[in-house]
C-alpha cells in the first residue's frame, strides 16, 4: 500500500503502543479467533481503526479472504494497487465496509477480467 508518509508511521507507531481510552492496550498478545487469515504477522492490532484507501480496481485473491464465499471461486477480495487516503475519524470499526458490501462492490465493476479469464473473472497473481 502507498500514501504513508514518515510522520503517519509515528503518528501510528504512538497510537498503538498508547493505552486505549478504557486503559487496554491496542496491541494484542494472539491471533483474534475472529480474524481470519493465513498470514502471521509480528503483532496484532486491534481493530481500532477504519482507513479510507483507494485503488484501481477489486480482484479476486488466492491470498487475501475479505469476502470469502461471497465470490467466485471460492477467493478473497483484493484491492488493487492500494492507497491509504485518510484516517476516518467519523467511523468505528463496525460501521467500516462490510463482506456483503465488498463482495457487491466488486460484483458491479464492469471489468473483471480479460477474455481468457475463468468464468470472467481475473485471479489475482501472488
Amino acid at each position: 500500500m502507498s500514501g504513508f508518509s514518515d510522520a503517519l508511521y509515528k503518528e501510528l507507531f504512538a497510537f498503538f503502543t498508547a493505552l486505549d481510552e478504557g486503559g487496554n492496550s491496542r496491541i494484542l498478545p494472539s491471533k483474534p479467533p475472529y480474524y481470519v487469515t493465513g498470514d502471521t504477522p509480528d503483532v496484532w492490532l486491534a481493530p481500532t481503526l477504519v482507513w479510507e484507501v483507494r485503488g484501481a480496481d477489486l480482484s479476486l485473491s488466492p491470498r487475501h479472504t475479505a469476502a470469502t464465499g461471497l465470490v467466485p471461486q471460492k477467493r478473497g477480495v483484493s484491492l488493487r494497487f492500494p492507497r491509504f487516503i485518510r484516517t476516518r475519524e467519523d467511523l468505528r470499526p463496525d460501521g467500516a465496509t462490510t463482506p456483503p458490501q465488498l463482495a457487491a462492490l466488486y460484483h458491479s465493476q464492469k471489468n473483471k477480467g480479460g477474455p481468457d479469464a475463468p468464468d470472467g473473472e481475473e485471479e489475482e497473481e501472488l
